[in-house]
């Protein structure tokens, strides 16, 4: 696969479902973060503009076909991951619970579906008084090797966001609000009661974007600025950072002969199940090894929605037009594992299946392209 390096020049557009037209007073609101089929279209129109602006249908076929991984956040030396969905800080950040799956009292039931394990419950258990405190929305990937192999951090990130980044955590990306008015065709004078504002999402000096893709298309990237996201904003567009995509030795040594495996989302996933992973309630293997796993809990936050607007008119109808709406598992959620082959003395194949797509939704005649755009990437801990 290439690995490419995405500079935004612009705060990148990235809005969320709710309609949007250039009315009066209309407002677009962003998403927290970009989904990786925002990244996979920009990047699919980018290589198809290198080969034929006019985009015949052999070449729309290979683009389809193009696997897409991404989008990460990143400066030049280290990934930022978003933040786990087992961790809770106290109000000062000087200590920190882990969330886990528990048994239960005789006494006490909970309304869980039997396929989700355990309840998860904060480990060691605070007092009745305990409030939790904020949480850095992005961790570094050394903060997150400590957090995947022994579910602890070596840095806590202080109680003051201005502290983050000499730790190694990144608060939520800032918003970068624009109003703009719409101009007449014909005199380029403003239009009367046609304005509008869009938010973009700005992100801190030096950092970036990578992803990586295999494709026959274009087996040589041709650096250059082109589109990311809506407005036509631009970016910065190159290959490079190969070493930013390898699993921690660390993180190796830790899950190769683990029998409990704690699977962490780096992207959003698309799944069969809704929140559950359809290889996961068969007890299939876990996709790219042959290992088989059961489910011991589930630590999830809410679900997010993504839509979008089809252009393929190559299957008519079937294609051409709005997208249904699909539910996605929010980045940073975890299940915990259990290995149901452990006694085989198979090892785990981390390093092969580090940020490799989970998602099992999206193939087929579906319009969402799931695992193909990078929906699911995993991050592999022990727990």
């Amino acid at each position: 696969m290439i690995s490419l390096r995405i500079t935004p020049h612009d705060p990148v557009i990235a809005r969320d479902g709710r309609p949007f037209n250039a009315g009066a007073g209309n407002r677009m609101r962003p998403l927290p973060f970009l989904y990786p089929s925002v990244l996979a279209g920009s990047l699919r129109t980018y290589l198809g503009k290198a080969v034929d602006p006019l985009f015949p249908p052999a070449v729309v076929n290979q683009l389809r076909a193009t696997s897409v991984h991404g989008p990460l956040l990143a400066d030049a030396q280290q990934l930022y991951l978003p933040r786990p969905a087992d961790v809770l800080f106290s109000p000062d950040a000087s200590s920190l619970h882990r969330l886990l799956p528990t048994e239960i009292g005789d006494d006490c039931g909970t309304d869980l579906p039997a396929i989700a394990g355990l309840p998860v419950m904060p480990h060691p258990p605070p007092d009745d008084n305990f409030k939790p405190g904020p949480v850095p929305a992005f961790w570094s990937l050394k903060n997150y090797t400590d957090w995947l192999t022994t579910c602890s951090l070596t840095t806590l990130p202080g109680p003051k966001p201005d502290e983050y980044a000499g730790r190694g955590y990144l608060r939520s990306l800032a918003h970068d609000v624009r109003w703009h008015v719409q101009i007449k065709a014909d005199t380029y004078a403003a239009q009367d009661q046609r304005l509008f504002l869009t938010a973009g999402l700005a992100l801190p000096p030096d950092m970036g974007f990578i992803a990586r893709f295999d494709s026959e298309v274009s087996p040589a990237f041709i650096p250059g600025f082109s589109p990311l996201g809506g407005e036509r904003r631009l970016a910065w567009w190159e290959s490079g950072g190969d070493e930013l995509w390898a699993c921690p030795s660390a993180v190796a040594q830790s899950v190769r002969s683990a029998k409990r495996i704690r699977l962490i989302l780096a992207t959003p996933g698309l799944f069969r199940g809704g929140w559950l992973p359809g290889w996961l309630e068969n007890e299939e293997p876990i996709p790219g090894t042959n290992v088989r796993v059961r489910l011991r809990g589930a630590c999830i936050d809410r679900w997010r929605a993504v839509s979008g607007y089809s252009l393929d008119r190559s299957q008519g109808k079937r294609r051409y037009g709005r997208k249904p709406i699909r539910r996605l598992v929010a980045a940073g959620a975890v299940y915990f594992l259990e290995r149901i082959d452990h006694d085989t003395n198979e090892s785990f194949p981390v390093e092969s299946v580090w940020l490799k797509p989970v998602s099992d939704l999206g193939q087929g005649e579906d319009v969402h392209r799931g695992a193909a755009d990078g929906y699911g990437l995993a991050l592999w801990g022990t727990w």
